[in-house]
């Protein structure tokens, strides 16, 4: 680097060096910077954030059945005819009665919600 009469560094080609750059609005007061936050006692500062209100949910909504999912539909049939088959000792020969029953079992179920 060298250095110009006017005591600003400069790289070679005559361009001002990275860390000489002056910040914009460095000489300037504080008030007549456009950058800078307004003062503590503006006014603007002062005042706390809004909150939005929250509303506690209506006895419609809390009165509606949750959707089920075919996943569940599935597990809660697998589950009914499972105990169906416990209950007759696992024999092979009523699994599909078994399904069926449960099936029709939880549709009702499902149906009354």
């Amino acid at each position: 680097m060298t250095k110009t009469t006017d005591s600003t560094p400069t790289a070679r080609g005559g361009k001002a060096a990275p860390a000489a750059k002056i910040k914009a609005g460095a000489g300037k007061p504080a008030a007549a910077r456009a950058d800078t936050p307004p003062a503590a006692g503006s006014g603007a500062a002062d005042k706390p954030a809004s909150r939005k209100r929250t509303t506690a949910p209506s006895r419609r909504s809390t009165s509606r059945p949750t959707p089920v999912t075919l996943r569940r539909v599935r597990e809660m049939i697998a589950e009914a005819a499972y105990v169906k088959a416990e209950s007759r000792g696992f024999s092979p020969d009523g699994c599909l009665d078994d399904w069926l029953e449960a099936e029709r079992e939880v549709e009702g179920r499902l149906l009354l919600r």
